[in-house]
């Protein structure tokens, strides 16, 4: 089997959830017994920004990676023989992580990417902190037209952001995360990616629904196939 090294904590939930959803996929492939049909996973919790921000939280033009995400990037190089990143957002930075680690990095954007592309969407609505611009600059390319939500329900969605990766996912919320979601639905999209790992939390009675992308389940299944290949 092949180590996974995961550049998590961006935020913890969503890390802890990818775990719990690739050993899931691991006891679906079956092989091996006990503890030995699971792959080797080392995950380092990056406890920052993965990109140099302002006093908003909001990334910082020209982009550039946080130092403390290349060092995390290094060590797991050190161990692993790929890479996953549980943030959609932290993906602009794939190519700095692969020159630091020297592994390659399996995307969970392209992976949501050719998703799109299987289920035939042509109209894609996509969430995400601050604006899912890893998919704004993707699946344009790929012919799949983007839309997004306005500022007046974006702002209420990175506040809930926040606060889910601090540990708080009540009703106030639960509520923004849904008016997002119903504000892409009415557009007449054919679907919508929810393009932060934090998004699930605040809707999750939707996560499996026909119309719904989440990226987190696409990671987990191709990170333990790949591994276990």
């Amino acid at each position: 089997m092949q180590t996974i090294g995961v550049i998590g904590g961006i935020g913890p939930q969503a890390t802890m959830q990818f775990e719990a959803l690739l050993h899931r996929e691991a006891q679906a492939i079956q092989t091996g017994q006990a503890v030995e049909a699971y792959p080797p996973l080392v995950t380092w919790y990056h406890r920052a920004s993965p990109m140099v921000t302002d006093d908003r939280g909001a990334p910082v033009e020209p982009l550039r990676p946080h130092p403390a995400l290349l060092d995390a990037a290094r060590w797991l190089g050190l161990v692993a023989d790929f890479i996953v990143i549980t943030s959609n957002g932290a993906h602009v930075l794939q190519p700095w992580v692969e020159e630091a680690s020297g592994r390659p990095v399996l995307s969970m954007v392209d992976l949501v990417v050719e998703d799109v592309a299987s289920r035939g969407w042509r109209r894609a609505g996509a969430l995400g902190l601050f604006a899912p611009g890893v998919y704004l600059s993707t699946l344009p390319a790929r012919g799949v037209e983007v839309e997004t939500i306005g500022s007046e329900r974006q702002a209420p969605l990175d506040a809930a952001i926040f606060r889910v990766m601090a540990g708080t996912d009540g009703d106030p919320e639960r509520a923004a995360g849904s008016a997002a979601l119903d504000e892409l639905r009415s557009s007449g999209v054919d679907g919508v990616i929810l393009g932060c790992t934090e998004i699930p939390f605040l809707v999750p009675g939707e996560v499996d629904a026909t119309d719904i992308i989440n990226p987190i389940t696409l990671l987990a299944r191709a990170a333990a196939r790949r591994a276990m290949a």
